[in-house]
């Protein structure tokens, strides 16, 4: 495999269970590839779209992800906060669950109609990201920056830590909001 690529598509590739290093893709789109348990190690991705893919238990060991789209990807036990910072991706009606951002500055993120179960986004910067309509079932938010991030429409975000975290003018949808209260032992009438 060419070490750089700019403004190719990848379609239907499989590619499993193998190491690709050194790689840079600019501008590229990977539509109904399968790239489970593969491991990309000092690569490169720059504007670049997944549509459609399988990337379970990807890792990205050192690797840069810049302006990168996931569209209706399996996600599933990625451990991001391996990869290079800064890290800018969006995710869009896709499996993330299991997967790891913890401690990573991740400002503007986009999870949008996702499902995200058991996601740990301890310790990370989520100032200004977006979580609308996904559901964040048993994730983890534990001394996380939520500043200004938007949860409307999202449910099942009550491993949200409103104690240590900061979640200053953060935007939650009622009634799903009320859950935020479980942690605190109080009864509503």
């Amino acid at each position: 495999m060419e070490d750089y690529h700019h403004n190719k598509t990848f379609d239907k590739i499989i590619y499993k269970d193998v190491v690709v290093k050194e790689k840079e893709f600019v501008k590229c789109i990977f539509t109904n590839c399968d790239f489970s348990n593969i491991t990309f190690e000092n690569c490169s991705f720059e504007n670049c779209l997944f549509e459609n893919c399988d990337l379970t238990t990807l890792k990205v060991k050192y690797s840069h992800f810049s302006n990168v789209i996931f569209k209706s990807c399996k996600m599933i036990g990625i451990t991001w906060d391996e990869a290079s910072l800064p890290c800018s991706i969006t995710c869009e009606d896709s499996n993330i669950s299991y997967s790891s951002f913890y401690g990573m500055k991740l400002q503007k993120m986009k999870i949008y109609k996702c499902i995200a179960h058991d996601v740990n986004f301890s310790e990370a910067n989520l100032q200004l990201s977006k979580f609308n309509y996904t559901d964040l079932q048993d994730s983890i938010f534990q001394n996380t920056n939520l500043v200004k991030a938007n949860f409307e429409n999202a449910f099942n975000y009550n491993g949200i830590d409103l104690i240590n975290g900061k979640i200053k003018k953060a935007v939650f949808s009622m009634p799903e909001a009320l859950i935020l209260l479980r942690n605190f032992d109080i009864v509503l009438k």
